[in-house]
């Protein structure tokens, strides 16, 4: 349903926070457990990405929410060590998978794509299933990390 709806809302952001909203209040509505709230909540988040600003405001209607049930279950220090933990889940997985489609990659490598911004590492996550070789990993990074040159 999540990715139905991501889907759907692909170029509409404001449509997308609104349904995360929803979605997390059911799942304080049909008392799920703070663990399963937590967890539930890491993969809706995962899938529906937003814009910084608008989940910025999700998190502030969340927090609200929560207080006005008396429910603080995802703090925002929570959320904010969630955001790196699953960060650094990303990198690993997809250094995992790398590993596994094109053989071990090099510290070199590694570090590259642990500085890659989420949304390049994310591109990564579904660019990995069309490499076939250290080569290609190396283009790809190559061709994603590049400096900008200014227009005149």
């Amino acid at each position: 349903m999540v990715h139905l709806r991501t889907l759907e809302t692909t170029n509409n952001r404001q449509a997308r926070k609104e349904f995360k909203l929803a979605l997390m209040k059911r799942l304080y509505e049909q008392d799920y457990n703070k663990q399963d709230i937590i967890n539930l909540y890491e993969l809706i988040d995962w899938v529906m990405t937003l814009p910084k600003d608008l989940q910025t405001k999700l998190d502030q209607q969340i927090t609200q929410y929560e207080e006005e049930r008396k429910m603080t279950y995802v703090t925002n220090i929570e959320r904010s060590g969630e955001q790196r933990g699953k960060l650094k889940g990303k990198q690993e997985l997809i250094i995992q998978l790398l590993n596994g489609r094109i053989g071990k990659i090099q510290q070199p490598l590694i570090d590259k794509i642990c500085k890659l911004p989420v949304k390049k590492l994310e591109l990564l996550g579904l660019a990995l299933f069309d490499l076939s070789s250290v080569t290609e990993l190396e283009a790809w990074l190559q061709n994603r990390t590049k400096p900008v040159e200014k227009q005149n």
